[in-house]
């Protein structure tokens, strides 16, 4: 239902659903991605970090938890802290797709050639999407792209927490 609702932009009740949700079920980690993703939509990002933040601490091998966390540093402006989060983060998620988050914060930070130097580890990701839209935002960084290309919540992580609300609410 929570999916529905964030499909037909209801964003409110959606995250009033996935709050209840969270306190229903504290240890699910990718109700907290799902709820990071909508607040951080609703520009409320205080809130999305610390969903994310949580995400993390219940599950620190979920990507989908880390990218929500990259997502809110960087759009907070804090580079280093995404940095040093992507480094506590090798070794438990494939090498390839930090590197591709860790395209987006050089690109943020205007550093295309660092960026650029990403590119080939992040080529190699196996997780859907993520190696092309990285070579998108390093396009458009480089004007090598069209402008219109724009980089959005992924239908596979939207799916997977679908999946995860479906499997809670029929157990």
């Amino acid at each position: 239902q929570a999916l529905l609702l964030l499909q037909s932009n209801h964003l409110p009740e959606a995250r009033t659903l996935l709050e209840t949700l969270v306190k229903n079920f504290p240890s699910e980690s990718s109700l907290w991605v799902l709820l990071s993703q909508t607040a951080f939509v609703q520009q409320d990002f205080t809130h999305a970090l610390e969903a994310a933040q949580q995400a993390i601490t219940l599950a620190p091998d979920n990507f989908e938890a880390e990218v929500s966390l990259q997502r809110v540093l960087i759009r907070l402006g804090k580079n280093q802290d995404a940095l040093e989060s992507l480094q506590n983060a090798r070794g438990k998620i494939e090498d390839a797709a930090l590197d591709c988050l860790e395209m987006d914060i050089w690109l943020n930070q205007g550093k295309t050639e660092e960026a650029q130097k990403k590119m080939q580890g992040c080529s190699h990701s196996e997780i859907p999407n993520l190696a092309e839209d990285s070579r998108a935002n390093l396009a458009i960084a480089t004007n090598s792209a069209d402008s219109s290309v724009v980089e959005s919540l992924g239908v596979d992580t939207v799916t997977h927490n679908y999946r995860a609300i479906q499997r809670m609410q029929a157990g």
